[in-house]
């Protein structure tokens, strides 16, 4: 049994192990052959003009002067009536509306 510890048969597998080292070893007999590097592309680069960035700034602009020509042209108790009432209605529909799924739920 203490021969399977001893020194001697540590020496004694080592030296196995070194002469079938070309079996046993990870390291390849034949001549590996280079991989040439990935190939990178230039980065896409958009156009500076699209269709979609001129339509945006189109919208925009005349957005902005739609709303400065109402702020200028309605008086301001009117404006406020005009979107308080649209509010209210909003709030109106969204109540009964609601309420309808509410009363699907419980009936239907």
């Amino acid at each position: 049994m203490y021969y399977y510890f001893s020194r001697y048969y540590f020496i004694q597998v080592s030296k196995l192990l070194i002469s079938f080292g070309h079996v046993m070893s990870d390291i390849p007999t034949h001549p590996i052959t280079p991989v040439p590097p990935p190939q990178q592309r230039p980065p896409r680069i958009p156009p500076q003009t699209t269709d979609g960035d001129t339509m945006e700034r189109l919208f925009q602009a005349l957005f902005y002067r739609l709303a400065i020509i109402y702020a200028r042209a309605i008086p301001k108790h009117i404006r406020r009536l005009g979107e308080s009432s649209i509010l209210i209605m909003v709030f109106i529909l969204e109540f009964l509306s609601q309420r309808k799924h509410f009363i699907e739920i419980i009936f239907f």
